[in-house]
């Protein structure tokens, strides 16, 4: 049998990414970043995950392990997650670090 053009086959598991934060219950990131994905037509979701302190590694792992291209972190890790990082994505100086969130790749 012959196979599906790659335009056409069919894909139920979209690029994760999300924020990691805590209290996250009303973080308002996911509705943006998924309405731009649709824009965009980008196969991602962005999740929205509470992940307190002492948990913060074992999130990033998690995060590695599933695959995810990458993260977004809120208060209060901002600056913890970088002992758990691989690299971090380049900011340009003109950006205040109190911006919303910091993005971070560990995957």
């Amino acid at each position: 049998m012959e196979s599906l053009p790659a335009s056409l086959e069919l894909d139920f598991q979209p690029q994760l990414t999300g924020v990691f934060s805590s209290p996250a219950r009303q973080n308002p990131t996911a509705p943006m970043v998924e309405a731009a994905f649709r824009h965009h037509g980008i196969y991602a979701r962005y999740i929205t995950c509470e992940v307190p302190p002492a948990a913060l590694g074992d999130a990033v792992r998690g995060a590695r392990a599933m695959g995810w291209m990458g993260f977004n972190c809120s208060i209060p890790h901002k600056t913890a997650v970088i002992q758990h990082l691989d690299r971090l994505a380049s900011q340009p100086a003109s950006l205040a670090p109190s911006t919303a969130s910091s993005t971070a790749t560990a995957c």
